[in-house]
């Protein structure tokens, strides 16, 4: 057992916010006593209920300087604290709040105070106070409420007439809290996290106050209970002090409740809402910006890059505009707010706090980026310059944009504007629009229409934006919908006509055939890529996205041409396939399966009730197929008029990890065609809000949500592991719900994360404001963007100059070889509404494991070698083809629930066995249970690596949540690894250097780095090492001699060059090239041979890196004791 502790920690605020936050850490909930070391002054003095009490010492004194507790039989455990070092000088309109996050643990029945968190005004003894209170139920035990009440002790104010025993919030039940008590049974006696938060506001004369208690569960993201008292009489004038809170509450009143433990407290105040305020963060910003200016000359004048702070002169100066039309505007912005539906999530009164929220983040982003330049005015760090995009030169390689024969990334946002100032500080891809509703009636374009493409090209390319994304409308003229009215049968959201229709395709190949040869000449040299389409999805299952527009009369013929090519014209193959009667494929036809008899039509579509059958599959599969007819069309008329450009589609970001397979996306047939893959992934901070209040599971395992995104790009990348990636509208700021004050570090881990893995260019969701800040003109939802959070903005742009100043190491980390694969089979994803749950409960475990880990499928799966291992997910529908060339795999085989595959065919019949035999089964569980259980079965195919990672939580125990990449350069033997810390706690990562390493180098900071990292949530390293022996020393002695003559012959042919230290030539065997090396080195003396230089920048071929890859497969693996539990 631990003794009890409580220590401060003063955070680091701006001058118009701070923070106290308290941390206690409690012993267990079982013992009867606690060891309570002797403090010293100043000190917190704490009982728990049924413990005596004692002085608590504090790791940071002077920080807690007033408190009192009762210690008595009938008055247990009662605690109360007051930081007076966080102090808020009360005014006019001030908002300040008190924050406590607490568990506590329930023995009986009993009533009274859980615990208050309160406001004060003097000093504690005498104070006047208001404290929001958790109470447990008079009459009713296991209903809970909250009550405010005037200074520590019990006495309730009568407030807006309610009795002075009962002035409490609506009641909620014990459940909500976690507990699980009065119900019989199995009984949970210790309640979730909880936050209790009392923001009180001040009136206008300070004397009257508003008074709001929030009680929300952290372990459920659940807001439960919420309660407003307006106009409180509180003596607390302007000008006089005012502290923050807490006590554990009277527990004489309710000797149920035991051991409250305290893990954090907070103290907060807002700058009132006044124009003297405002006027002093406008001047204390302008001052902000001319101190950076300075300081951007004065390291100009040493020749240290400026390139990081200009992106933060660029936030500042928009938001001085941006920050003044919201100050000016607060009508407009409350509308925003108020039309929308989910407005329940956005913090009250945003209308009027949002401008001084952007003043004060403004003020922050310029002080950092100060201090930032000082520190390397200091040598303190060492930032490596980004890339100049304004030097020109770029071009298309084979996997990234190029420079000077280097990786760049390109970036940007959604509708950002071209001038050069916002080009420079967030990317420079540009690009045109061109929609089919420019062709006229006789099949030729207007000049303003080419004229205003050229126009767009040639401004583009003076301002070197690139590259230049073409982007196809799917707007249809009038005259088109006059002529035929029947080509907006069966369109769907962003995809705005029938794609069978066949007037349709001599309509695009007459606008490219107009448009290209007159516009793509004024590109001349500089890259470009042809965006086909945005977002596409042709949903046929009832209720579907769109689905009340129906399906077309072509679709239906189509449908039977299908039908007839897959059964070879034999009706009777297919009825017996279908279980149907049809006389001929016209009746297979006119029986297509889409019902509109629904009075609703936004529940039309295929029913439900059919997945699992044949029809549902061929209906499925046929949608796919006519998808996949439409792009490879749009790419033969796209390459006849400009032979070889690329193209790409912005596939839905969703696509691969949809439950349903019915909006026409073969996400396989897809990557293959596309020249540049494209998607829109969605990452998420932790402190995400869904617009729905949907609980989001994954915030009890991290703190943001990275699997969407980095499960995409390593499917798509295991698919085509050659193409660039773009992701025309990346949704890290905004998705299915906000985040109003998103983490700049996680747009950092998040943008990290995604070029790791793959991204070569992003352009972010979205740029929603004109040049003067207005926003009622653009198509988005404003509220809660990255043009309302200027800390956010700001850390895409410095982030993406940090990915482009390291791109070289970036782009060599994307794996390039994969030894492990997760077998995606169509089937299963197409029949089964919970297959890609499975899978990626799989993904996300074995990805824990820090594997290099990729995708395969059953037309993919040829390609692979005995040494390879497959990992096959619960797959109940799978075709006799496809299951064959599983059962032909010549490597290892790994099966999740077993018992629940290949038991139907893609139809839905049955199947009575198979003929594999797997190295290992395990179930499907626990995202973590299941990573342990992947380490035991994979553990036999791992080979020693060079250099091992372990990770472990801050008390030691092994830990996941740290995800690295990493690679090792042929030439060098250095080893280049990032690692992000997706965990919702802090890990400590421990780097084992093998002998003869001596030093890790931060490549970021340009500073070495320690062996054991401690990394908080979000943290991001880029570290490298040598991991090689001296050229010819195989057994690292320090000399080239024949015992590593000796260490070549008993390793040679072999892959793992580990077993020879890296000391030869990392071409993937030990071979005569070695030995060729060990003769050129013969006698030398290497102890005292000096490192590799850890600046290298050659990029590896992918067979180059194939052993080295090898024998790091399993840098994370850890396998602690059964029952050991990693978050």
């Amino acid at each position: 057992m631990k003794p009890l502790q409580i220590y401060t920690q003063a955070l680091l605020i701006s001058a118009a916010q701070f923070a106290i936050a308290v941390e206690i850490y409690q012993a267990d909930f079982s013992d009867t006593s606690v060891f309570m070391p002797g403090g010293a002054d100043p000190y917190v003095e704490l009982a728990v209920d049924g413990f005596s009490s004692a002085d608590m010492s504090l790791t940071n004194s002077g920080t807690v300087t007033d408190a009192r507790w009762s210690n008595d039989t009938t008055n247990k455990g009662f605690a109360e604290a007051v930081n007076s070092n966080a102090t808020a000088l009360v005014a006019a309109g001030g908002a300040y709040s008190s924050s406590i996050d607490f568990l506590f643990g329930l023995t009986a029945n009993g009533n009274g105070p859980v615990i208050q968190s309160g406001l004060f005004d003097g000093a504690i003894a005498s104070s006047d106070g208001l404290a929001m209170t958790l109470v447990r139920g008079d009459s009713d035990p296991n209903v809970y409420r909250l009550r405010l009440q005037t200074n520590w002790g019990n006495t309730y104010p009568t407030i807006d007439g309610a009795p002075s025993s009962f002035n409490q919030s609506i009641p909620f039940n014990e459940s909500l809290l976690g507990l699980n008590y009065n119900s019989g049974g199995t009984q949970d006696l210790l309640s979730d996290q909880l936050r209790l938060t009392t923001t009180l506001t001040a009136g206008a004369d300070t004397s009257s106050w508003d008074a709001t208690g929030v009680l929300t569960n952290l372990s459920t993201n659940t807001q439960l209970a919420t309660y407003t008292v307006n106009n409180v009489s509180f003596n607390a004038p302007a000008g006089s002090s005012l502290f923050g809170g807490f006590g554990t509450g009277q527990s004489g009143a309710h000797i149920g409740v035991t051991n409250r433990e305290i893990s954090g407290f907070t103290f907060n105040e807002e700058s009132p809402l006044t124009p003297a305020t405002w006027t002093d963060l406008k001047n204390e910003l302008t001052l902000v910006k001319n101190q950076l200016a300075s300081k951007m000359t004065e390291a100009q004048g040493v020749g240290i890059s400026t390139g990081y702070a200009r992106v933060s002169q660029v936030v500042l100066d928009r938001f001085t505009v941006y920050a003044q039309y919201d100050y000016d505007n607060p009508n407009q912005l409350e509308q925003a707010v108020d039309d929308l539906w989910w407005n329940a999530i956005v913090p009250d009164n945003y209308h009027l706090t949002l401008p001084f929220k952007e003043m004060r983040d403004s003020i922050e982003i310029g002080n950092r980026a100060i201090q930032d330049l000082q520190d390397q005015l200091d040598g303190v760090i060492t930032r490596k310059a980004p890339v100049d995009f304004n030097q020109g030169g770029v071009t298309q390689g084979a996997k990234h944009w190029m420079q000077g024969g280097k990786p760049v990334f390109p970036s940007g946002f959604n509708w950002m504007p071209d001038d050069p100032d916002t080009i420079e500080a967030f990317g420079p891809q540009g690009g045109w629009y061109y929609p089919l509703s420019e062709l006229r009636s006789d099949g030729t374009l207007p000049s303003w229409s080419i004229n205003g493409d050229v126009s767009s090209i040639q401004s583009a390319r003076a301002k070197n934006q690139v590259p230049l994304v073409s982007f196809f409308g799917s707007q249809l003229a009038s005259w088109m919908k006059e002529q035929h009215p029947e080509v907006e049968d069966g369109r769907r959201n962003f995809i705005r006509w029938d794609i069978d229709h066949p007037q349709l395709r001599s309509w695009v190949q007459q606008f490219y055939s107009q448009s290209f040869p007159q516009v793509i000449p004024a590109a001349g040299d500089t890259p470009r890529v042809h965006l086909l389409a945005n977002e596409p999805h042709l949903s046929m299952r009832e209720g579907g996205w769109k689905v009340e527009y129906g399906v077309s009369e072509y679709t239906k013929d189509n449908y039977q041409a299908w039908l007839e090519d897959k059964y070879g014209g034999d009706i009777a193959a297919l009825n017996a396939t279908h279980g149907t009667s049809h006389a001929d494929f016209g009746e297979a036809r006119d029986a297509f399966p889409f019902l509109t008899d629904n009075p609703d039509p936004t529940k039309w579509g295929v029913p439900l009730s059919l997945q699992g059958s044949a029809l549902w599959y061929d209906v499925m599969r046929f949608n796919m197929d006519r998808t996949n007819d439409w792009f490879s069309f749009n790419k033969q008329a796209v390459n006849a008029n400009d032979p070889g450009a690329p193209v790409t589609i912005k596939l839905l970001g969703g696509s691969l990890r949809d439950n349903y397979r019915d909006g026409g996306i073969d996400i396989e047939y897809l990557a293959n065609l596309q020249d540049v893959l494209g998607s829109d992934f969605t990452a998420m901070p932790g402190n995400f809000q869904e617009r729905s209040g949907e609980v989001l599971e994954w915030k009890d395992r991290y703190t943001m949500e990275w699997r969407i995104q980095t499960m995409g790009l390593d499917f798509f990348k295991s698919i085509a592991p050659d193409k660039p990636f773009f992701d025309s509208e990346w949704h890290g700021f905004d998705s299915k719900g906000k985040s109003f004050d998103i983490p700049p570090e996680y747009v950092r881990a998040a943008l990290w994360l995604g070029y790791t893995h793959g991204y070569s260019m992003t352009q972010a969701w979205v740029w929603g404001r004109e040049n003067d800040g207005d926003f009622s003109d653009v198509n988005s939802e404003f509220v809660g963007e990255v043009l309302t959070q200027p800390k956010a903005l700001d850390a895409y742009g410095r982030t993406m100059k940090e990915l482009n100043a390291h791109a070289e190491d970036v782009a060599r980390l994307v794996p390039a070889e994969r030894k492990f694969w997760i077998y995606y089979v169509n089937d299963s994803a197409i029949q089964d509404t919970t297959y890609m749950a499975d899978v990626e409960a799989v993904y996300e475990s074995l990805k824990m494991l820090n594997l290099p880990l990729g995708f395969t499928t059953p037309t993919e799966i040829a390609g692979l070698t005995g040494d390879h291992t497959i990992i096959v997910p619960r797959t109940p529908f799978i075709s006799d083809e496809k299951l064959a060339a599983l059962e032909a795999f010549a490597g290892e085989v790994l099966l999740v629930d077993p018992s629940l595959s290949f038991g139907k065919d893609e139809h839905g019949f049955g199947r009575a066995s198979t003929d594999l035999d797997p190295l290992a089964s395990i179930d499907l569980g626990e995202v973590f249970t299941m990573a342990d259980d992947f380490a035991d079965a994979l553990a036999p195919l791992v080979e020693t690596p060079p250099l091992t990672i372990s990770i472990a939580d801050l008390d030691q125990q092994p830990a996941y949540g740290v995800l690295m990449n990493y690679a090792i350069d042929p030439d060098t033997g250095e080893m280049t690894f990032s690692l992000v810390n997706v965990s919702k706690d802090s890990r400590q990562v421990t780097i084992n250097l093998p002998e003869g390493v001596e030093s890790i180098l931060d490549l970021i900071t340009g500073q070495p780095a320690a062996a054991e990292l401690v990394l908080a949530p979000y943290d991001v390293h880029l570290l490298q090492a040598s991991i090689a022996g001296s050229l010819g020393d195989f057994n690292r002695d320090g000399v080239v001699d024949a015992a590593d003559y000796t260490v070549w012959r008993d390793n040679l042919n072999g892959t793992d060059e580990s077993a020879i230290a890296f000391a030869g030539v990392i071409d993937g065997v030990i071979n005569q090239a070695d030995l060729d090396v060990w003769r050129s080195n013969y006698g030398s003396d290497t102890s005292s041979a000096s490192q590799s230089q850890l600046d290298s920048t050659a990029v590896p071929e992918p067979n180059a890196i194939a052993a080295a890859a090898t024998a790091l497969a399993l840098l994370n693996l850890i396998r602690p004791a059964k029952g050991t539990r990693r978050r």
